[in-house]
């Protein structure tokens, strides 16, 4: 009997052993089922994004702004001198009216790349491959940032694959335009900063503060934006804890001051040459543009301003319907009695006069900031249809256009980042607030102070995505509160 007994016993065991080790080959099995699918997924995820930049990215010809930054990559690579005069056309004289980091990035990977002085429509092709490796960057990070909000595997591919196809950043990488290196700034001092409240390193601090700094140096706005910064950090880090406060205070202020140096050191330059300690001589005329449109407000060009600057059929229908021609077109640059238009006119009227450059920006700042301070309500009004205008950031992808879904994606990105704001709040969350500071600070700045075309917003968009994503699992963290 204990015979028989030991016997089924052991066939027992021999058959759980038997389960066991089929359920390890086939959990194996499984595991590396899905790392060659993980592997096939980025194997098709890059080739689609180089097949894009094929197809995207083109040889032509210098337009609009992109000169300027061209010239000043050219200059410093081959005279070293910060200066947007056209190369071998005489004497190059520094300048101040471009902040530095971008083209310095085109300069590197000139020199990087042994290219030499780009001045060719294929050389320029070879600079916009360049940056458009920041897109992917972009994307690279946007989805770290979605993984460190608590995101899934595939929350984290959506980021990436809805950053790197963005129709509106591929665009932009075929422009020689600053905000291709400010929209992989963002996503990567996003990540950085998360990485810092988990971790709590003064070198992470550091690295955060560098990434800053050169953002603040591609565009001056983001200079503004340090301090908030590193108050969040500072309240993130854990401020409340007495064994914590100190290390956070230190990590803070290593951060603001890494951050401040550098565009200290480039005002000085500035101040240096031209007398004025500033970023760049464009602020005066970009507040006057600013100021000519809330000069313009009334009640109908309101209404005019918000259809027009829909991107919309119907609005656009509506807006010629409902308004005279002639308001219509002052909505647009191509009318002479545009707000731009007249900013532009007047600030090239003082700079024919002789006055040196920065002292007509000081002079246009000062007017505008008067002008602001006279009529504060009539300058938040405007601050609506403006707010507006600079939601429509996305763009529809071309074979789709025909759809118009770029404006209904557009409010879902605004809607989900009020969504991730409430939820910073109510939840205090120190990780939700640094993805909302730092996309939350473009948007308000450019309302409240330039004509916030919707492409100053395009460095945005990686966090925007982020944000999109994330939304659900957000509203279902709000409704557990």
């Amino acid at each position: 009997m204990w015979a028989r007994q030991s016997t089924r016993y052991e066939e027992e065991q021999d058959s759980v052993i038997s389960r066991s080790v089929n359920v390890t080959y086939a959990e194996r099995g499984l595991s590396g089922d899905i790392r060659w699918l993980g592997w096939a997924a980025w194997a098709v995820f890059l080739m689609l994004f180089v097949w894009q930049g094929r197809e995207v990215l083109t040889a032509r010809s210098l337009r609009a702004d992109e000169p300027q930054f061209v010239n000043c990559a050219v200059n410093l690579l081959e005279r070293g001198v910060f200066s947007g005069d056209t190369p071998r056309d005489g004497e190059i004289h520094p300048t101040a009216y471009r902040e530095p980091a971008y083209p310095f990035f085109l300069a590197l990977a000139m020199h990087l790349f042994h290219w030499g002085a780009v001045t060719t429509p294929s050389g320029y092709l070879l600079l916009k491959i360049a940056q458009y490796a920041l897109v992917l960057v972009a994307a690279l990070a946007g989805g770290e940032v979605g993984r460190m909000l608590g995101g899934t595997s595939f929350q984290v591919w959506l980021i990436r694959v809805g950053i790197a196809f963005s129709p509106a950043l591929v665009s932009r990488a075929d422009h020689f335009d600053s905000g291709n290196v400010a929209a992989a700034l963002l996503p990567l001092i996003a990540l950085a900063s998360l990485r810092l409240l988990k971790l709590k390193s003064l070198r992470l601090a550091v690295l955060v503060g560098g990434l800053a700094a050169t953002l603040a140096l591609t565009r001056a706005a983001f200079l503004y934006l340090i301090p908030g910064l590193s108050l969040v950090l500072w309240l993130g880090l854990g401020f409340r804890a007495p064994e914590a406060r100190r290390k956070s205070a230190v990590a803070a202020l290593a951060f603001l001051g890494v951050a401040l140096v550098p565009a200290a050191v480039w005002m000085s330059r500035n101040y240096l040459h031209f007398g004025h300690f500033v970023m760049s001589d464009r602020g005066g005329v970009v507040l006057t543009v600013r100021a000519e449109f809330d000069r313009d407000l009334d009640r109908d060009e309101f209404l005019a301003a918000v259809l027009s600057w829909t991107p919309s059929g119907p609005a656009q229908t509506a807006a010629a319907r409902y308004f005279p021609e002639a308001r219509v077109a002052r909505m647009s640059w191509t009318s002479s009695d545009n707000y731009f238009v007249r900013a532009i006119q007047r600030w090239e009227f003082l700079r024919s006069e002789g006055q040196p450059p920065l002292e007509v920006d000081r002079s246009l700042k000062r007017e505008a900031i008067t002008r602001f301070l006279r009529t504060p309500g009539r300058h938040l009004l405007a601050s609506i249809p403006v707010g507006w205008r600079g939601l429509f950031i996305e763009q529809d992808p071309e074979p789709l256009r025909w759809l118009n879904l770029a404006v209904a994606v557009n409010l879902l990105f605004a809607a989900a980042l009020a969504l991730l704001t409430l939820r910073a709040l109510l939840r205090w969350d120190p990780r939700h607030f640094v993805v909302v500071t730092l996309a939350l600070f473009p948007l308000l700045f450019h309302t409240l102070l330039t004509e916030n075309l919707p492409r100053f917003n395009e460095p945005v968009l990686p966090l925007l995505w982020v944000a999109l994503v994330m939304a659900p699992q957000a509203w279902s963290d709000l409704r557990s509160t």
